[in-house]
């Protein structure tokens, strides 16, 4: 648990750096066992950039396949508590919810592989576009990951009330989106869920320009943009667009 969490190494005295100074420290074994439950490139740089700044704002308990068990269940995204000074998680156990896999296979059994807790759309989302590998997908991949399956649920939810407002003629504007704010302040991303009518693919990307330069995804770390042609019924999306101009990590301190 020590080797894992280096401010104990440092208030140790094991090592004489500051946090800032230290990359993370992960045994070979460990990370062997990251990478198998996390198999998108997607995820793994989620979990190893989202691992180096939980470590470094919240006090907790535990060695990294605890971690990696917390990782699962909500991809990090704890909101404000992980910066919360009053706040120590004692995930010791999480790695016993992994035993079953890692053993059970391990000694040739059929065990369903533990994977992080996604709806079905946005694991469908994340897996193409990881696989597409267009311009931005890493971006995009990383935005998506930071929100909870609870929002993913509430957001397709929002999604699919607007697409059937649009097809029944009574939206709003000729062009409408959701846009879901994800994240504690110093945290936040922005996902904009656009469906459309078909359009000319200049008017469909100038709209999405316009949802970029909104102020609140201005303001965001990061901003995606997923699109659905809904007249075609693309699935998981028809387009997807990111802004450049990112700021995705977080502060240590």
């Amino acid at each position: 648990m020590i080797s894992s969490n280096l401010k104990k190494l440092i208030r140790a005295k094991v090592v004489n750096k500051t946090l800032e100074e230290l990359a993370p420290s992960i045994s070979i074994t460990d990370l062997e066992c990251v990478f198998e439950l996390l198999p998108l490139e997607a995820e793994k740089i989620h979990y190893l950039a989202r691992r180096r700044e939980f470590e470094a704002h919240l006090e907790y308990e535990g060695d990294e396949l605890d971690l990696l068990g917390f990782y699962l269940d909500n991809g990090f995204n704890i909101g404000d508590h992980e910066y919360s000074k009053e706040l120590a998680i004692n995930m010791g156990l999480k790695s016993k919810e992994l035993d079953p896999y890692f053993v059970g296979s391990n000694e040739g059994l059929s065990i369903k592989r533990p994977e992080l807790a996604m709806s079905k759309w946005w694991r469908d989302l994340i897996s193409v576009i990881s696989s597409k590998k267009k311009p931005g997908w890493i971006e995009t991949c990383y935005v998506l990951l930071n929100t909870t399956k609870e929002d993913q649920e509430k957001f397709e939810l929002e999604f699919k009330k607007l697409k059937s407002l649009i097809l029944k003629g009574k939206a709003e504007k000729k062009h409408n989106w959701i846009l879901f704010i994800s994240g504690p302040e110093r945290r936040r991303y922005v996902i904009v869920g656009y469906p459309y009518l078909p359009v000319s693919k200049d008017e469909r990307d100038g709209i999405m320009s316009q949802a970029l330069d909104d102020e609140r995804t201005q303001k965001a770390r990061g901003a995606a943009i997923i699109g659905i042609n809904i007249q075609r019924n693309d699935y998981p999306y028809s387009v997807f667009a990111t802004r450049m101009s990112t700021d995705l990590f977080d502060t240590l301190s």
